[in-house]
């Protein structure tokens, strides 16, 4: 292991220097919890296409493309030319602008669940939005939510996103219900239920055991940082027929999912939500966030409907619509056509089977996840279903196989989980094959 720290710091001067004069104005040196690493992250300074390069001037292929954010790649012209343009005539007001009224619209019509819809600038404030609203409009206070479900970091799904195995119950128990971190309180806890990730039924028992309180399940259709962990069809449409049968909200924190088709996860599992959360990709690699949904739950956000609208929400930010960041969004979702969702899903399914038949001609306790152009390594010998799965990896090998992978030109995120992105080709899916496969032996 010291031979891999070594190297890395060895070959990354500038980044090691830059993090420790950070330290005296950032704590730790770093802004961004889930992007830090020891003994310290990256400094970058641009990228282009799939590379990434940084402060001490190495390319990387970027696999992590800012956590499956930036799926055209880096600087990609549409999103730089529309950029451009809209800072020449302004880049904020107090006020709406045509340009958030074009990308609603086209979300809109992409997901068919979505009858209306408002922006955030972060997938927090996203997922924020539909549990106020689902409480709002169904009157009622307690959320579902699953055990490693990651959906930001406000306070009500601040819970049981990471527990150690330690803090686990047993197996064929319900979860505990555990905060992430000081500063959440008691109450909140006492108005979240957690359920276990595609296990039908204990999710169901627990769901029916609560149905008179719940306002909302909130749930990934792929369990994006836990692993990349692709929902099962019929636990999906087991929480569609709960949340109808119970007057639920249904919420779908499409963040990262929304990336597999034109009408991101909900269309290829054929299960409909109430409400979506949206964030990433809709922003062209800019801070953005999004929901929306059913127009009767959306029309408690109308500030039109002010006087008899007992339960209006009001959703404010100085930044919400932002229009360049509309613009990039609008730019971005045009080069996302039927035929580029197929491109970036085959090669996804590509890089996943040859991974998957490197383990198996070495014979290693590793498993492949992911779906279309996602994807998790995993160092177990458990097929890796659910949260509980993903956390019985072996870490010191995977936080090796992480550094020793940056020491060879790739970058993929900390626990080993990565996306395809437009500019990529099968000779990127080769050399994360390969490097993967020689330092896996030498390891």
């Amino acid at each position: 292991m010291k031979d891999i720290i070594n190297e890395y710091i060895k070959t990354t001067p500038t980044s090691n220097a830059l993090a420790k004069s950070a330290r005296s104005s950032m704590p730790g040196g770093d802004t961004r919890t889930t992007a830090f690493w020891e003994p310290y992250p990256l400094y970058f300074k641009g990228g282009s296409g799939s590379s990434i390069k940084d402060v001490d001037g190495t390319d990387r292929i970027d696999f992590a493309a800012n956590f499956t954010s930036m799926i055209l790649g880096h600087s990609h012209p549409s999103v730089i030319n529309s950029i451009e343009n809209q800072i020449h005539i302004g880049f904020g007001f107090y006020g709406a602008s045509e340009s958030q009224t074009k990308l609603a619209a086209i979300l809109c019509n992409r997901l068919p669940s979505v009858d209306q819809i408002r922006f955030t600038n972060s997938g927090t404030e996203a997922t924020m939005n539909c549990i106020k609203a689902a409480r709002a409009f169904t009157g009622k206070q307690l959320i579902a939510k699953f055990e490693g479900g990651y959906h930001g970091t406000h306070d009500t799904v601040s819970i049981s996103t990471k527990p150690k195995l330690t803090e686990l119950s047993e197996a064929n128990e319900r979860p505990r219900v555990l905060p992430d971190n000081a500063g959440i309180t008691l109450n909140t806890l006492r108005d979240v239920v957690v359920l276990p990730y595609n296990d039908l039924q204990l999710t169901e028992s627990i769901l029916l055991e609560h149905s008179k309180e719940l306002a909302a399940i909130i749930v990934e259709p792929i369990l994006g940082t836990s692993g990349m962990i692709p929902a099962d069809f019929e636990f999906l449409k087991l929480l569609r027929n709960i949340c109808d049968e119970t007057n639920c909200i249904l919420i779908f924190d499409e963040v990262v999912s929304f990336r597999l088709s034109s009408g991101g996860a909900q269309e290829m599992y054929s299960v409909k939500p109430d409400l979506t959360a949206l964030g990433k990709l809709i922003g062209g690699g800019l801070p953005v966030g999004a929901f929306g949904g059913r127009e009767d739950i959306m029309s408690l956000f109308n500030p039109m409907k002010t006087k008899n609208q007992p339960n209006l929400i009001s959703q404010s930010g100085s930044f919400n619509a932002n229009p360049v960041v509309m613009e990039a969004g609008i730019a971005t979702m045009k080069e996302l056509t039927p035929s580029m969702y197929i491109y970036l899903n085959d090669l996804g399914n590509t890089l996943r089977e040859y991974l998957k038949k490197s383990i198996m001609s070495l014979e290693l306790p590793i498993q492949i996840t992911g779906a279309g152009s996602l994807f998790g390594i995993h160092f177990t010998d458990n097929s890796v279903t659910s949260y509980r799965d993903a956390a019985s990896v072996d870490t010191n090998l995977t936080y090796k196989v992480f550094l020793e992978l940056i020491n060879h030109g790739i970058l993929l995120s900390s626990r080993l989980l990565g996306s395809i992105t437009a500019p990529m080709t099968i000779d990127d899916v080769n050399k994360l094959n390969t490097e993967f496969n020689s330092i896996i032996k030498t390891l």
